[in-house]
């Protein structure tokens, strides 16, 4: 702005900026509301989905499947159904959503991944392993795949291979608990404690309330000397699972493992109550007979170690405790009877174990299973016979002699 003097008067030269008029705020208010405008936009935008996310998440498992229904193309609330009915336990409706899901968009990987699951879970291995290929070209860096593939091939007796599985989830997500859990029971069942403990402390940290790691932890611990820390860890899943079986027969093990007159009753007491729950169990049966056994109470001992035996009559480690019972009691006539069948399946162990061993190292060899399938029927065993002339018809369904056999294993089953 500049100045120039008219006589005793100084003049204004300069025009006012336009900014600067008494419009200018209404200017600047605008602008500010467009960028809020825009600015609560692109919140709404980004917010959108994961508010309908928490939204699908908090309706109860009836709505949301009425809701799906009625929506057959969201796949995400799809999805989330099945989770739901898999996570309650109810695989069926949680395969029928997912069949229909697979039925609109059959290249869901995720789709098949949960049915694959879904089948698992009732049982339909052949199917579960079938919805499991088609998702795997698709899921090969998914460490919730590979451990679910290690699962399947587990149970379908292919344990080497399923070991691999679980040691690739771990590759793939260090922290994933169920393939630590799977690695740590395989440690367990060849006594290699101390790794079997590195993997349940993984499971641990991240699921503290994992009931089966904390089985597997006390068989550990108990397999290590380390009596307290077992029974700490049984104690602790009794509390949390007091319903299971499973949690009374850890507890049991390791109080039997103390063999004070005090341990040994509540170890009694804690069998007892595992079999209310599970009756039928040849393993249970036979602990508590033991504890007799360790009394002197060689009737009681004997009736259920027997029991244990007219469950499994497989279970090698009844009968030399029940033969003696028969001695101590007078009963020698039946001590010898129980020698002939304790002699027969020491026979059957030493004529299954090379091939058993071979089929381990080479689970595709359809020629040994046959043989072991054989082998198995020689023995009276149909029902280990019929596992691998099921798992020879999945790697081979034309295979002829494999398919007579399955069909009269199944007649004589029937």
């Amino acid at each position: 702005m500049t100045r120039r003097s008219q006589g005793s008067k100084t003049v204004s030269t300069s025009r006012a900026h336009p900014l600067r008029s008494s419009g200018a705020p209404v200017l600047r208010r605008g602008r500010l509301l467009v960028l809020l405008s825009l600015l609560a936009l692109a919140l709404g935008l980004w917010a959108r989905a994961p508010l309908r996310e928490l939204w699908l998440a908090r309706q109860p498992l009836g709505d949301l499947a009425a809701y799906t229904a009625d929506h057959p193309s969201d796949t995400e609330a799809a999805l989330l159904l099945a989770r739901r009915y898999l996570a309650a336990k109810e695989a069926a409706p949680a395969e029928d959503v997912l069949r229909r899901l697979i039925q609109t968009d059959p290249t869901d990987p995720q789709a098949w991944l949960l049915r694959s699951q879904a089948e698992f879970d009732q049982g339909k291995l052949a199917a579960a392993y079938a919805s499991l290929k088609v998702a795997m070209p698709f899921l090969g860096r998914s460490a919730e795949a590979h451990w679910r593939l290690g699962l399947l091939l587990e149970r379908r007796g292919d344990e080497a291979r399923g070991e691999a599985e679980f040691r690739r989830a771990v590759a793939l997500d260090p922290g994933h608990a169920g393939a630590h859990l799977e690695l740590a029971r395989g440690a367990l069942a060849e006594r290699h404690y101390g790794d079997a403990l590195g993997h349940l402390d993984v499971v641990i940290r991240r699921e503290p309330e994992n009931t089966a790691a904390l089985e597997a932890m006390s068989l550990a611990h108990l397999g290590l000397g380390h009596l307290d820390q077992a029974e700490r860890c049984a104690r602790e899943e009794v509390r949390l699972a007091s319903q299971s079986a499973g949690s009374w027969r850890a507890l049991g093990q390791v109080l039997q493992a103390r063999a004070t007159p005090s341990a040994l009753m509540e170890a009694e007491q804690a069998y007892r109550r595992a079999l209310q729950l599970e009756p039928d169990s040849s393993e249970l049966h036979d602990q508590l007979g033991m504890i007799y056994f360790c009394r002197g109470d060689y009737p009681r001992a004997a009736a259920a170690l027997q029991r244990a035996i007219d469950l499994q009559p497989l279970n090698r480690l009844a009968y030399p405790a029940l033969m003696q019972c028969c001695r101590r009691l007078g009963q020698a006539a039946r001590a010898e009877g129980l020698e002939v069948e304790y002699r027969k399946i020491d026979e059957m162990d030493l004529a299954t174990a090379p091939l058993e061993y071979s089929v381990w190292a080479m689970p595709d060899n359809t020629a040994l299973r046959m043989r072991l399938a054989r082998l198995y029927v020689r023995y009276h065993r149909p029902d280990l016979a019929l596992t691998q002339v099921e798992r020879i018809l999945e790697l081979n369904p034309n295979h002829a002699e494999a398919r007579r056999l399955h069909e009269e294993l199944k007649a004589g089953h029937s």
